[in-house]
């Protein structure tokens, strides 16, 4: 059996990168991933402006105070700037954010002048040259790259995107997901619930992480225990999706036929059996130009198999480590005190540095959750002990 490691490696030499792009309004850039750098196209701002309400002067003439200037005009932010004022001893009134007329190289502060008579000030305390002024390009300059290729745009990304007048922007395309979930015992929800049946859930849980994070799910199918019936399904959505997870089916049970499907499929088995608890007879194949993923039947296992392989290959495709879960360390609420020959990985719950797991087993309780703890093979973690976990994506 490989290691984890092992098998996410295995995964990435058998995916590809995505090198497909599309332009998206602005307003709908929200979480996807740049498909060049993006490069201002103008200086920001695009002219030299007040810092602060005041006076627009010549620094120099500042030198000995108290000085008297001539009020020879008034501009708001947004006004266009006054051509005419370049006269000896001369300012002009500004408010914040109003663009500096030629001549003048500082601002000074309106608590810092006096005023003589309504067109005539004297300006208390000298001003160095720049003070209080936001130079042209001061914030970024025409052709720097505002966001680097293959970044995942957020909410202030967004913004910086607006000052420079950007209505659309060239991403990646989505991933395309298709997801079935295998077993006769499945009743969808909705569905009244017959003797021997359960709700189908982990592909609803999966759906939801799937579409929130910059993929999309092409289908979501429920397939019976039939070998004939799956290859049926994944022939009707061939060349349709990068990557397809299966649920269940992968074990040795008499109903376990996934591996004699991808037989009949005539597809790679690219790994079958992980050294992982739970999720342990995790699969994973290539059709044609799918990835297919066959996770565990358990709904908790087959979380667990979808967090540690599903977010490194999110990660591969876009060519970003942003969509990598988090690591972090953190002390645990109980013991764990029965050793395991594999990696254990145990869901919790981490608040304050401090992670507690389900009074019932950690892999098929029921419950929120916001993490994973690894609990290495052949080792017990006792009370206080700290822990290795991933963070599950919010």
């Amino acid at each position: 059996m490989l290691e984890v490691e092992q098998a996410v490696a295995l995964l990435k030499e058998n995916f590809h990168k995505q090198e497909q792009t599309e332009l998206v309004a602005l307003e709908n850039s929200y979480g996807r991933v740049t498909a060049e750098d993006i490069l201002a196209p103008m200086d920001i701002p695009n002219f030299s402006k007040a810092a602060m309400d005041g006076f627009a002067v010549k620094a120099e003439e500042t030198v000995d105070c108290p000085a008297k200037l001539q009020v020879a005009a008034t501009t708001y932010a947004g006004d266009p700037p006054e051509d005419a004022v370049k006269k000896t001893s001369s300012c002009v009134r500004i408010m914040t954010g109003a663009q500096i007329p030629a001549g003048f190289n500082a601002v000074v502060k309106k608590e810092n002048t006096k005023t003589i008579e309504e067109d005539q000030i004297e300006v208390l305390s000298p001003v160095q040259k720049g003070e209080n002024y936001i130079c042209r390009g001061g914030d970024l300059k025409a052709n720097q790259v505002v966001i680097p290729s293959h970044t995942k745009i957020d909410s202030e990304q967004i913004g910086t995107l607006a000052t420079l007048g950007l209505t659309q922007i060239k991403v990646l395309k989505k991933l395309r997901v298709g997801l079935v979930a295998t077993g006769n015992e499945l009743a969808s929800p909705g569905e009244a619930l017959q003797a021997g049946k359960i709700y189908n859930s982990t592909v609803y849980t999966l759906a939801s992480y799937i579409e929130r994070f910059n993929a999309i799910v092409v289908f979501q199918e429920h397939c019976p225990d039939e070998v004939t019936s799956f290859v049926e399904l994944l022939n009707q959505y061939e060349n349709q999706v990068d990557l397809i997870i299966t649920t269940g089916g992968v074990s040795v049970g008499d109903k376990d036929f996934i591996p004699q499907a991808i037989e009949t499929l005539q597809a790679k088995k690219i790994f079958h059996y992980v050294k992982m608890k739970p999720g342990t007879p995790m699969m994973a194949s290539i059709w044609k130009d799918s990835l297919i993923l066959s996770l565990s039947g358990n709904p908790p296992a087959a979380t667990i198999n979808f967090h540690l392989f599903y977010w490194p290959l999110l990660s591969y495709f876009y060519s970003t480590p942003e969509f990598l879960l988090k690591m972090a360390e953190a002390r645990l609420a109980q013991d764990l005190s029965k050793r395991n020959k594999l990696t254990r990985y145990i869901r919790g719950t981490v608040k304050d540095g401090v992670v507690s797991l389900p009074k019932k087993d950690g892999h098929y309780a029921h419950g929120m959750y916001n993490c994973i703890v690894i609990q290495p093979a052949n080792q017990t973690i006792s009370l206080e002990d700290k822990v290795k976990i991933y963070f599950l994506p919010m």
